[in-house]
């Protein structure tokens, strides 16, 4: 499976694995999913191999992935490696062309990251390939709440009709 949408997380200082395990808890009980989720399989937070050869912050917060940007400043920046996480997201993403992927678990999951003292920056983009050099906006609470209004606006939608939900007594019936 290919990944199809990434959301990264610098720290200000490496986070202990007790400190990852708490956030994961955190995540669990603020967007819905199990703790699991955000630590075992292959949408976890993981660190980002070689960060300080793979990405930079620049001075505007974009963050600048796969690119030459950090390799030419390393002296006296503050390292990246053991702070920057990703989450890749698999075979799902989420824009205004595709509506489908799961907006508000990603908007949710930013909101609570943005939320938490020792999170430096937080990264989204639903970018299919990060080979190449990548530059991603920080994300925002204005950003993230854009990403949600979009979605409420439209939905859901099943080919080029909104998806209908019928509610009944013990479940949600998709039409």
């Amino acid at each position: 499976m290919s990944i199809t949408a990434h959301l990264f997380v610098l720290f200000k200082s490496p986070p202990s694995t007790e400190r990852l395990a708490a956030l994961a808890e955190t995540l669990s009980n603020r967007v819905g999913l199990p703790a699991s989720d955000f630590t075992e399989g292959s949408e976890r937070m993981m660190p980002v191999d070689d960060a300080d050869l793979r990405a930079d912050v620049d001075d505007d917060g974009a963050l600048h992935y796969c690119a030459d940007w950090r390799s030419s400043k390393l002296i006296g920046e503050p390292t990246l490696q053991g702070r920057l996480y990703e989450i890749g997201y698999l075979t799902r993403d989420w824009s205004e062309g595709y509506r489908e992927g799961p907006a508000v678990t990603y908007a949710l999951t930013q909101l609570v990251l943005l939320s938490q003292g020792d999170v430096e920056g937080v990264w989204y983009t639903n970018a299919w390939c990060l080979q190449f050099d990548a530059t991603i906006p920080a994300s925002t609470h204005a950003t993230i709440h854009a990403m949600i209004d979009e979605f409420v606006a439209t939905g859901q939608t099943s080919g080029d009709r909104p998806t209908r939900y019928i509610r009944v007594d013990g479940g949600v019936i998709n039409t």
